[in-house]
């Protein structure tokens, strides 16, 4: 039937209860049995994890939203700091170009 029944018909209940412990052992080892607050705990754990993980999605929420009013400022900076030097440009060149009819060395 099996090695364990000479085992325990020469141990007699010792041997079960041996045998009854190590199989209750090996099952907690293997997580074939687990108890309700191992269930409870790591059902607690999942549930952090995911309070955690929904704080952490609204602050790159917010985190890409100011990215983005970042961009959209500095995109209108740069067409300020872009329309200045074309008239600082277009003034140097009519200063070049008004220059030699003055008279003065450039």
């Amino acid at each position: 039937m099996g090695w364990f029944w000479p085992i325990l018909k020469e141990g007699g209940p010792w041997a079960a209860f041996l045998m009854l412990l190590g199989l209750v052992i090996w099952m907690r080892l293997t997580d074939r049995w687990v108890s309700e607050r191992s269930v409870d705990r790591t059902v607690a754990g999942y549930v952090e994890t995911n309070k955690n993980l929904t704080t952490e999605l609204a602050f790159w929420r917010t985190a890409s939203l100011d990215k983005d009013k970042t961009i959209q400022s500095l995109s209108e900076q740069n067409a300020k700091l872009t329309v200045s030097s074309q008239v600082s440009a277009y003034a140097l060149d009519q200063i070049i170009k008004e220059a030699p009819r003055r008279g003065v060395d450039s």
